[in-house]
């Protein structure tokens, strides 16, 4: 009897582990632009204060959720309008989500095209709160190379559109000077390497 017992405690214990068990909730922030990682965007849980940071290959992760319950995850980049996904988490639903950003991009690969076209090329730049004006050896280079500098500020497109524009003016400079222009050219361009 006191096996019973015992057994039936420990029923009842297990039993109400499992009601109280907290759901773990992975995902990942892609890019519709190039259907790469976002990094860096924010992510939180609306209406709690749950937030993360994704990391280098936009990925997040959130712990201690209730089963059973509606979430709305929020996701907030750079360059991009905020993207509210909604999700119910229950007890043996998939608990990984994708969630895709998309955006308009002023500056492309189109735009860049025109630019050059129209003698209007430009490398792109981010500078933050405090761009670094042009040194003599900036306004040396887009004299010779007849690009100019454009310096966003803090408030650029998102990076993925930036970095289409600039491809096509790194491979207008390459096919004209070859690899000579690499070696003047502002380090904080998006998307040089």
């Amino acid at each position: 009897m006191k096996l019973v017992l015992l057994i039936f405690f420990i029923s009842i214990a297990l039993f109400g582990q499992n009601a109280n068990t907290k759901l773990i909730l992975e995902g990942k922030v892609i890019s519709k632009i190039n259907n790469e990682p976002v990094q860096g965007c924010n992510v939180f849980i609306k209406n709690t204060q749950m937030g993360t940071m994704a990391d280098s290959l936009g990925n997040f992760i959130f712990y201690n959720l209730n089963k059973n319950g509606q979430y709305i995850i929020s996701v907030s980049a750079s360059g991009y309008p905020m993207k509210d996904t909604s999700i119910y988490l229950a007890e043996g639903t998939p608990k990984t989500i994708t969630i895709f950003l998309n955006t308009d991009c002023i500056y492309d690969s189109t735009k860049a095209v025109e630019d050059l076209k129209n003698g209007k090329a430009k490398l792109l730049i981010a500078g933050g709160i405090a761009p670094m004006a042009n040194s003599k050896e900036d306004l040396e280079f887009e004299a010779k190379y007849k690009v100019q500098y454009y310096d966003f500020g803090c408030t650029p497109p998102a990076y993925e559109c930036i970095s289409q524009y600039n491809k096509i003016i790194f491979e207008y400079l390459n096919n004209k000077y070859q690899n000579e222009w690499l070696r003047f050219v502002r380090k904080d361009v998006i998307g040089l390497k």
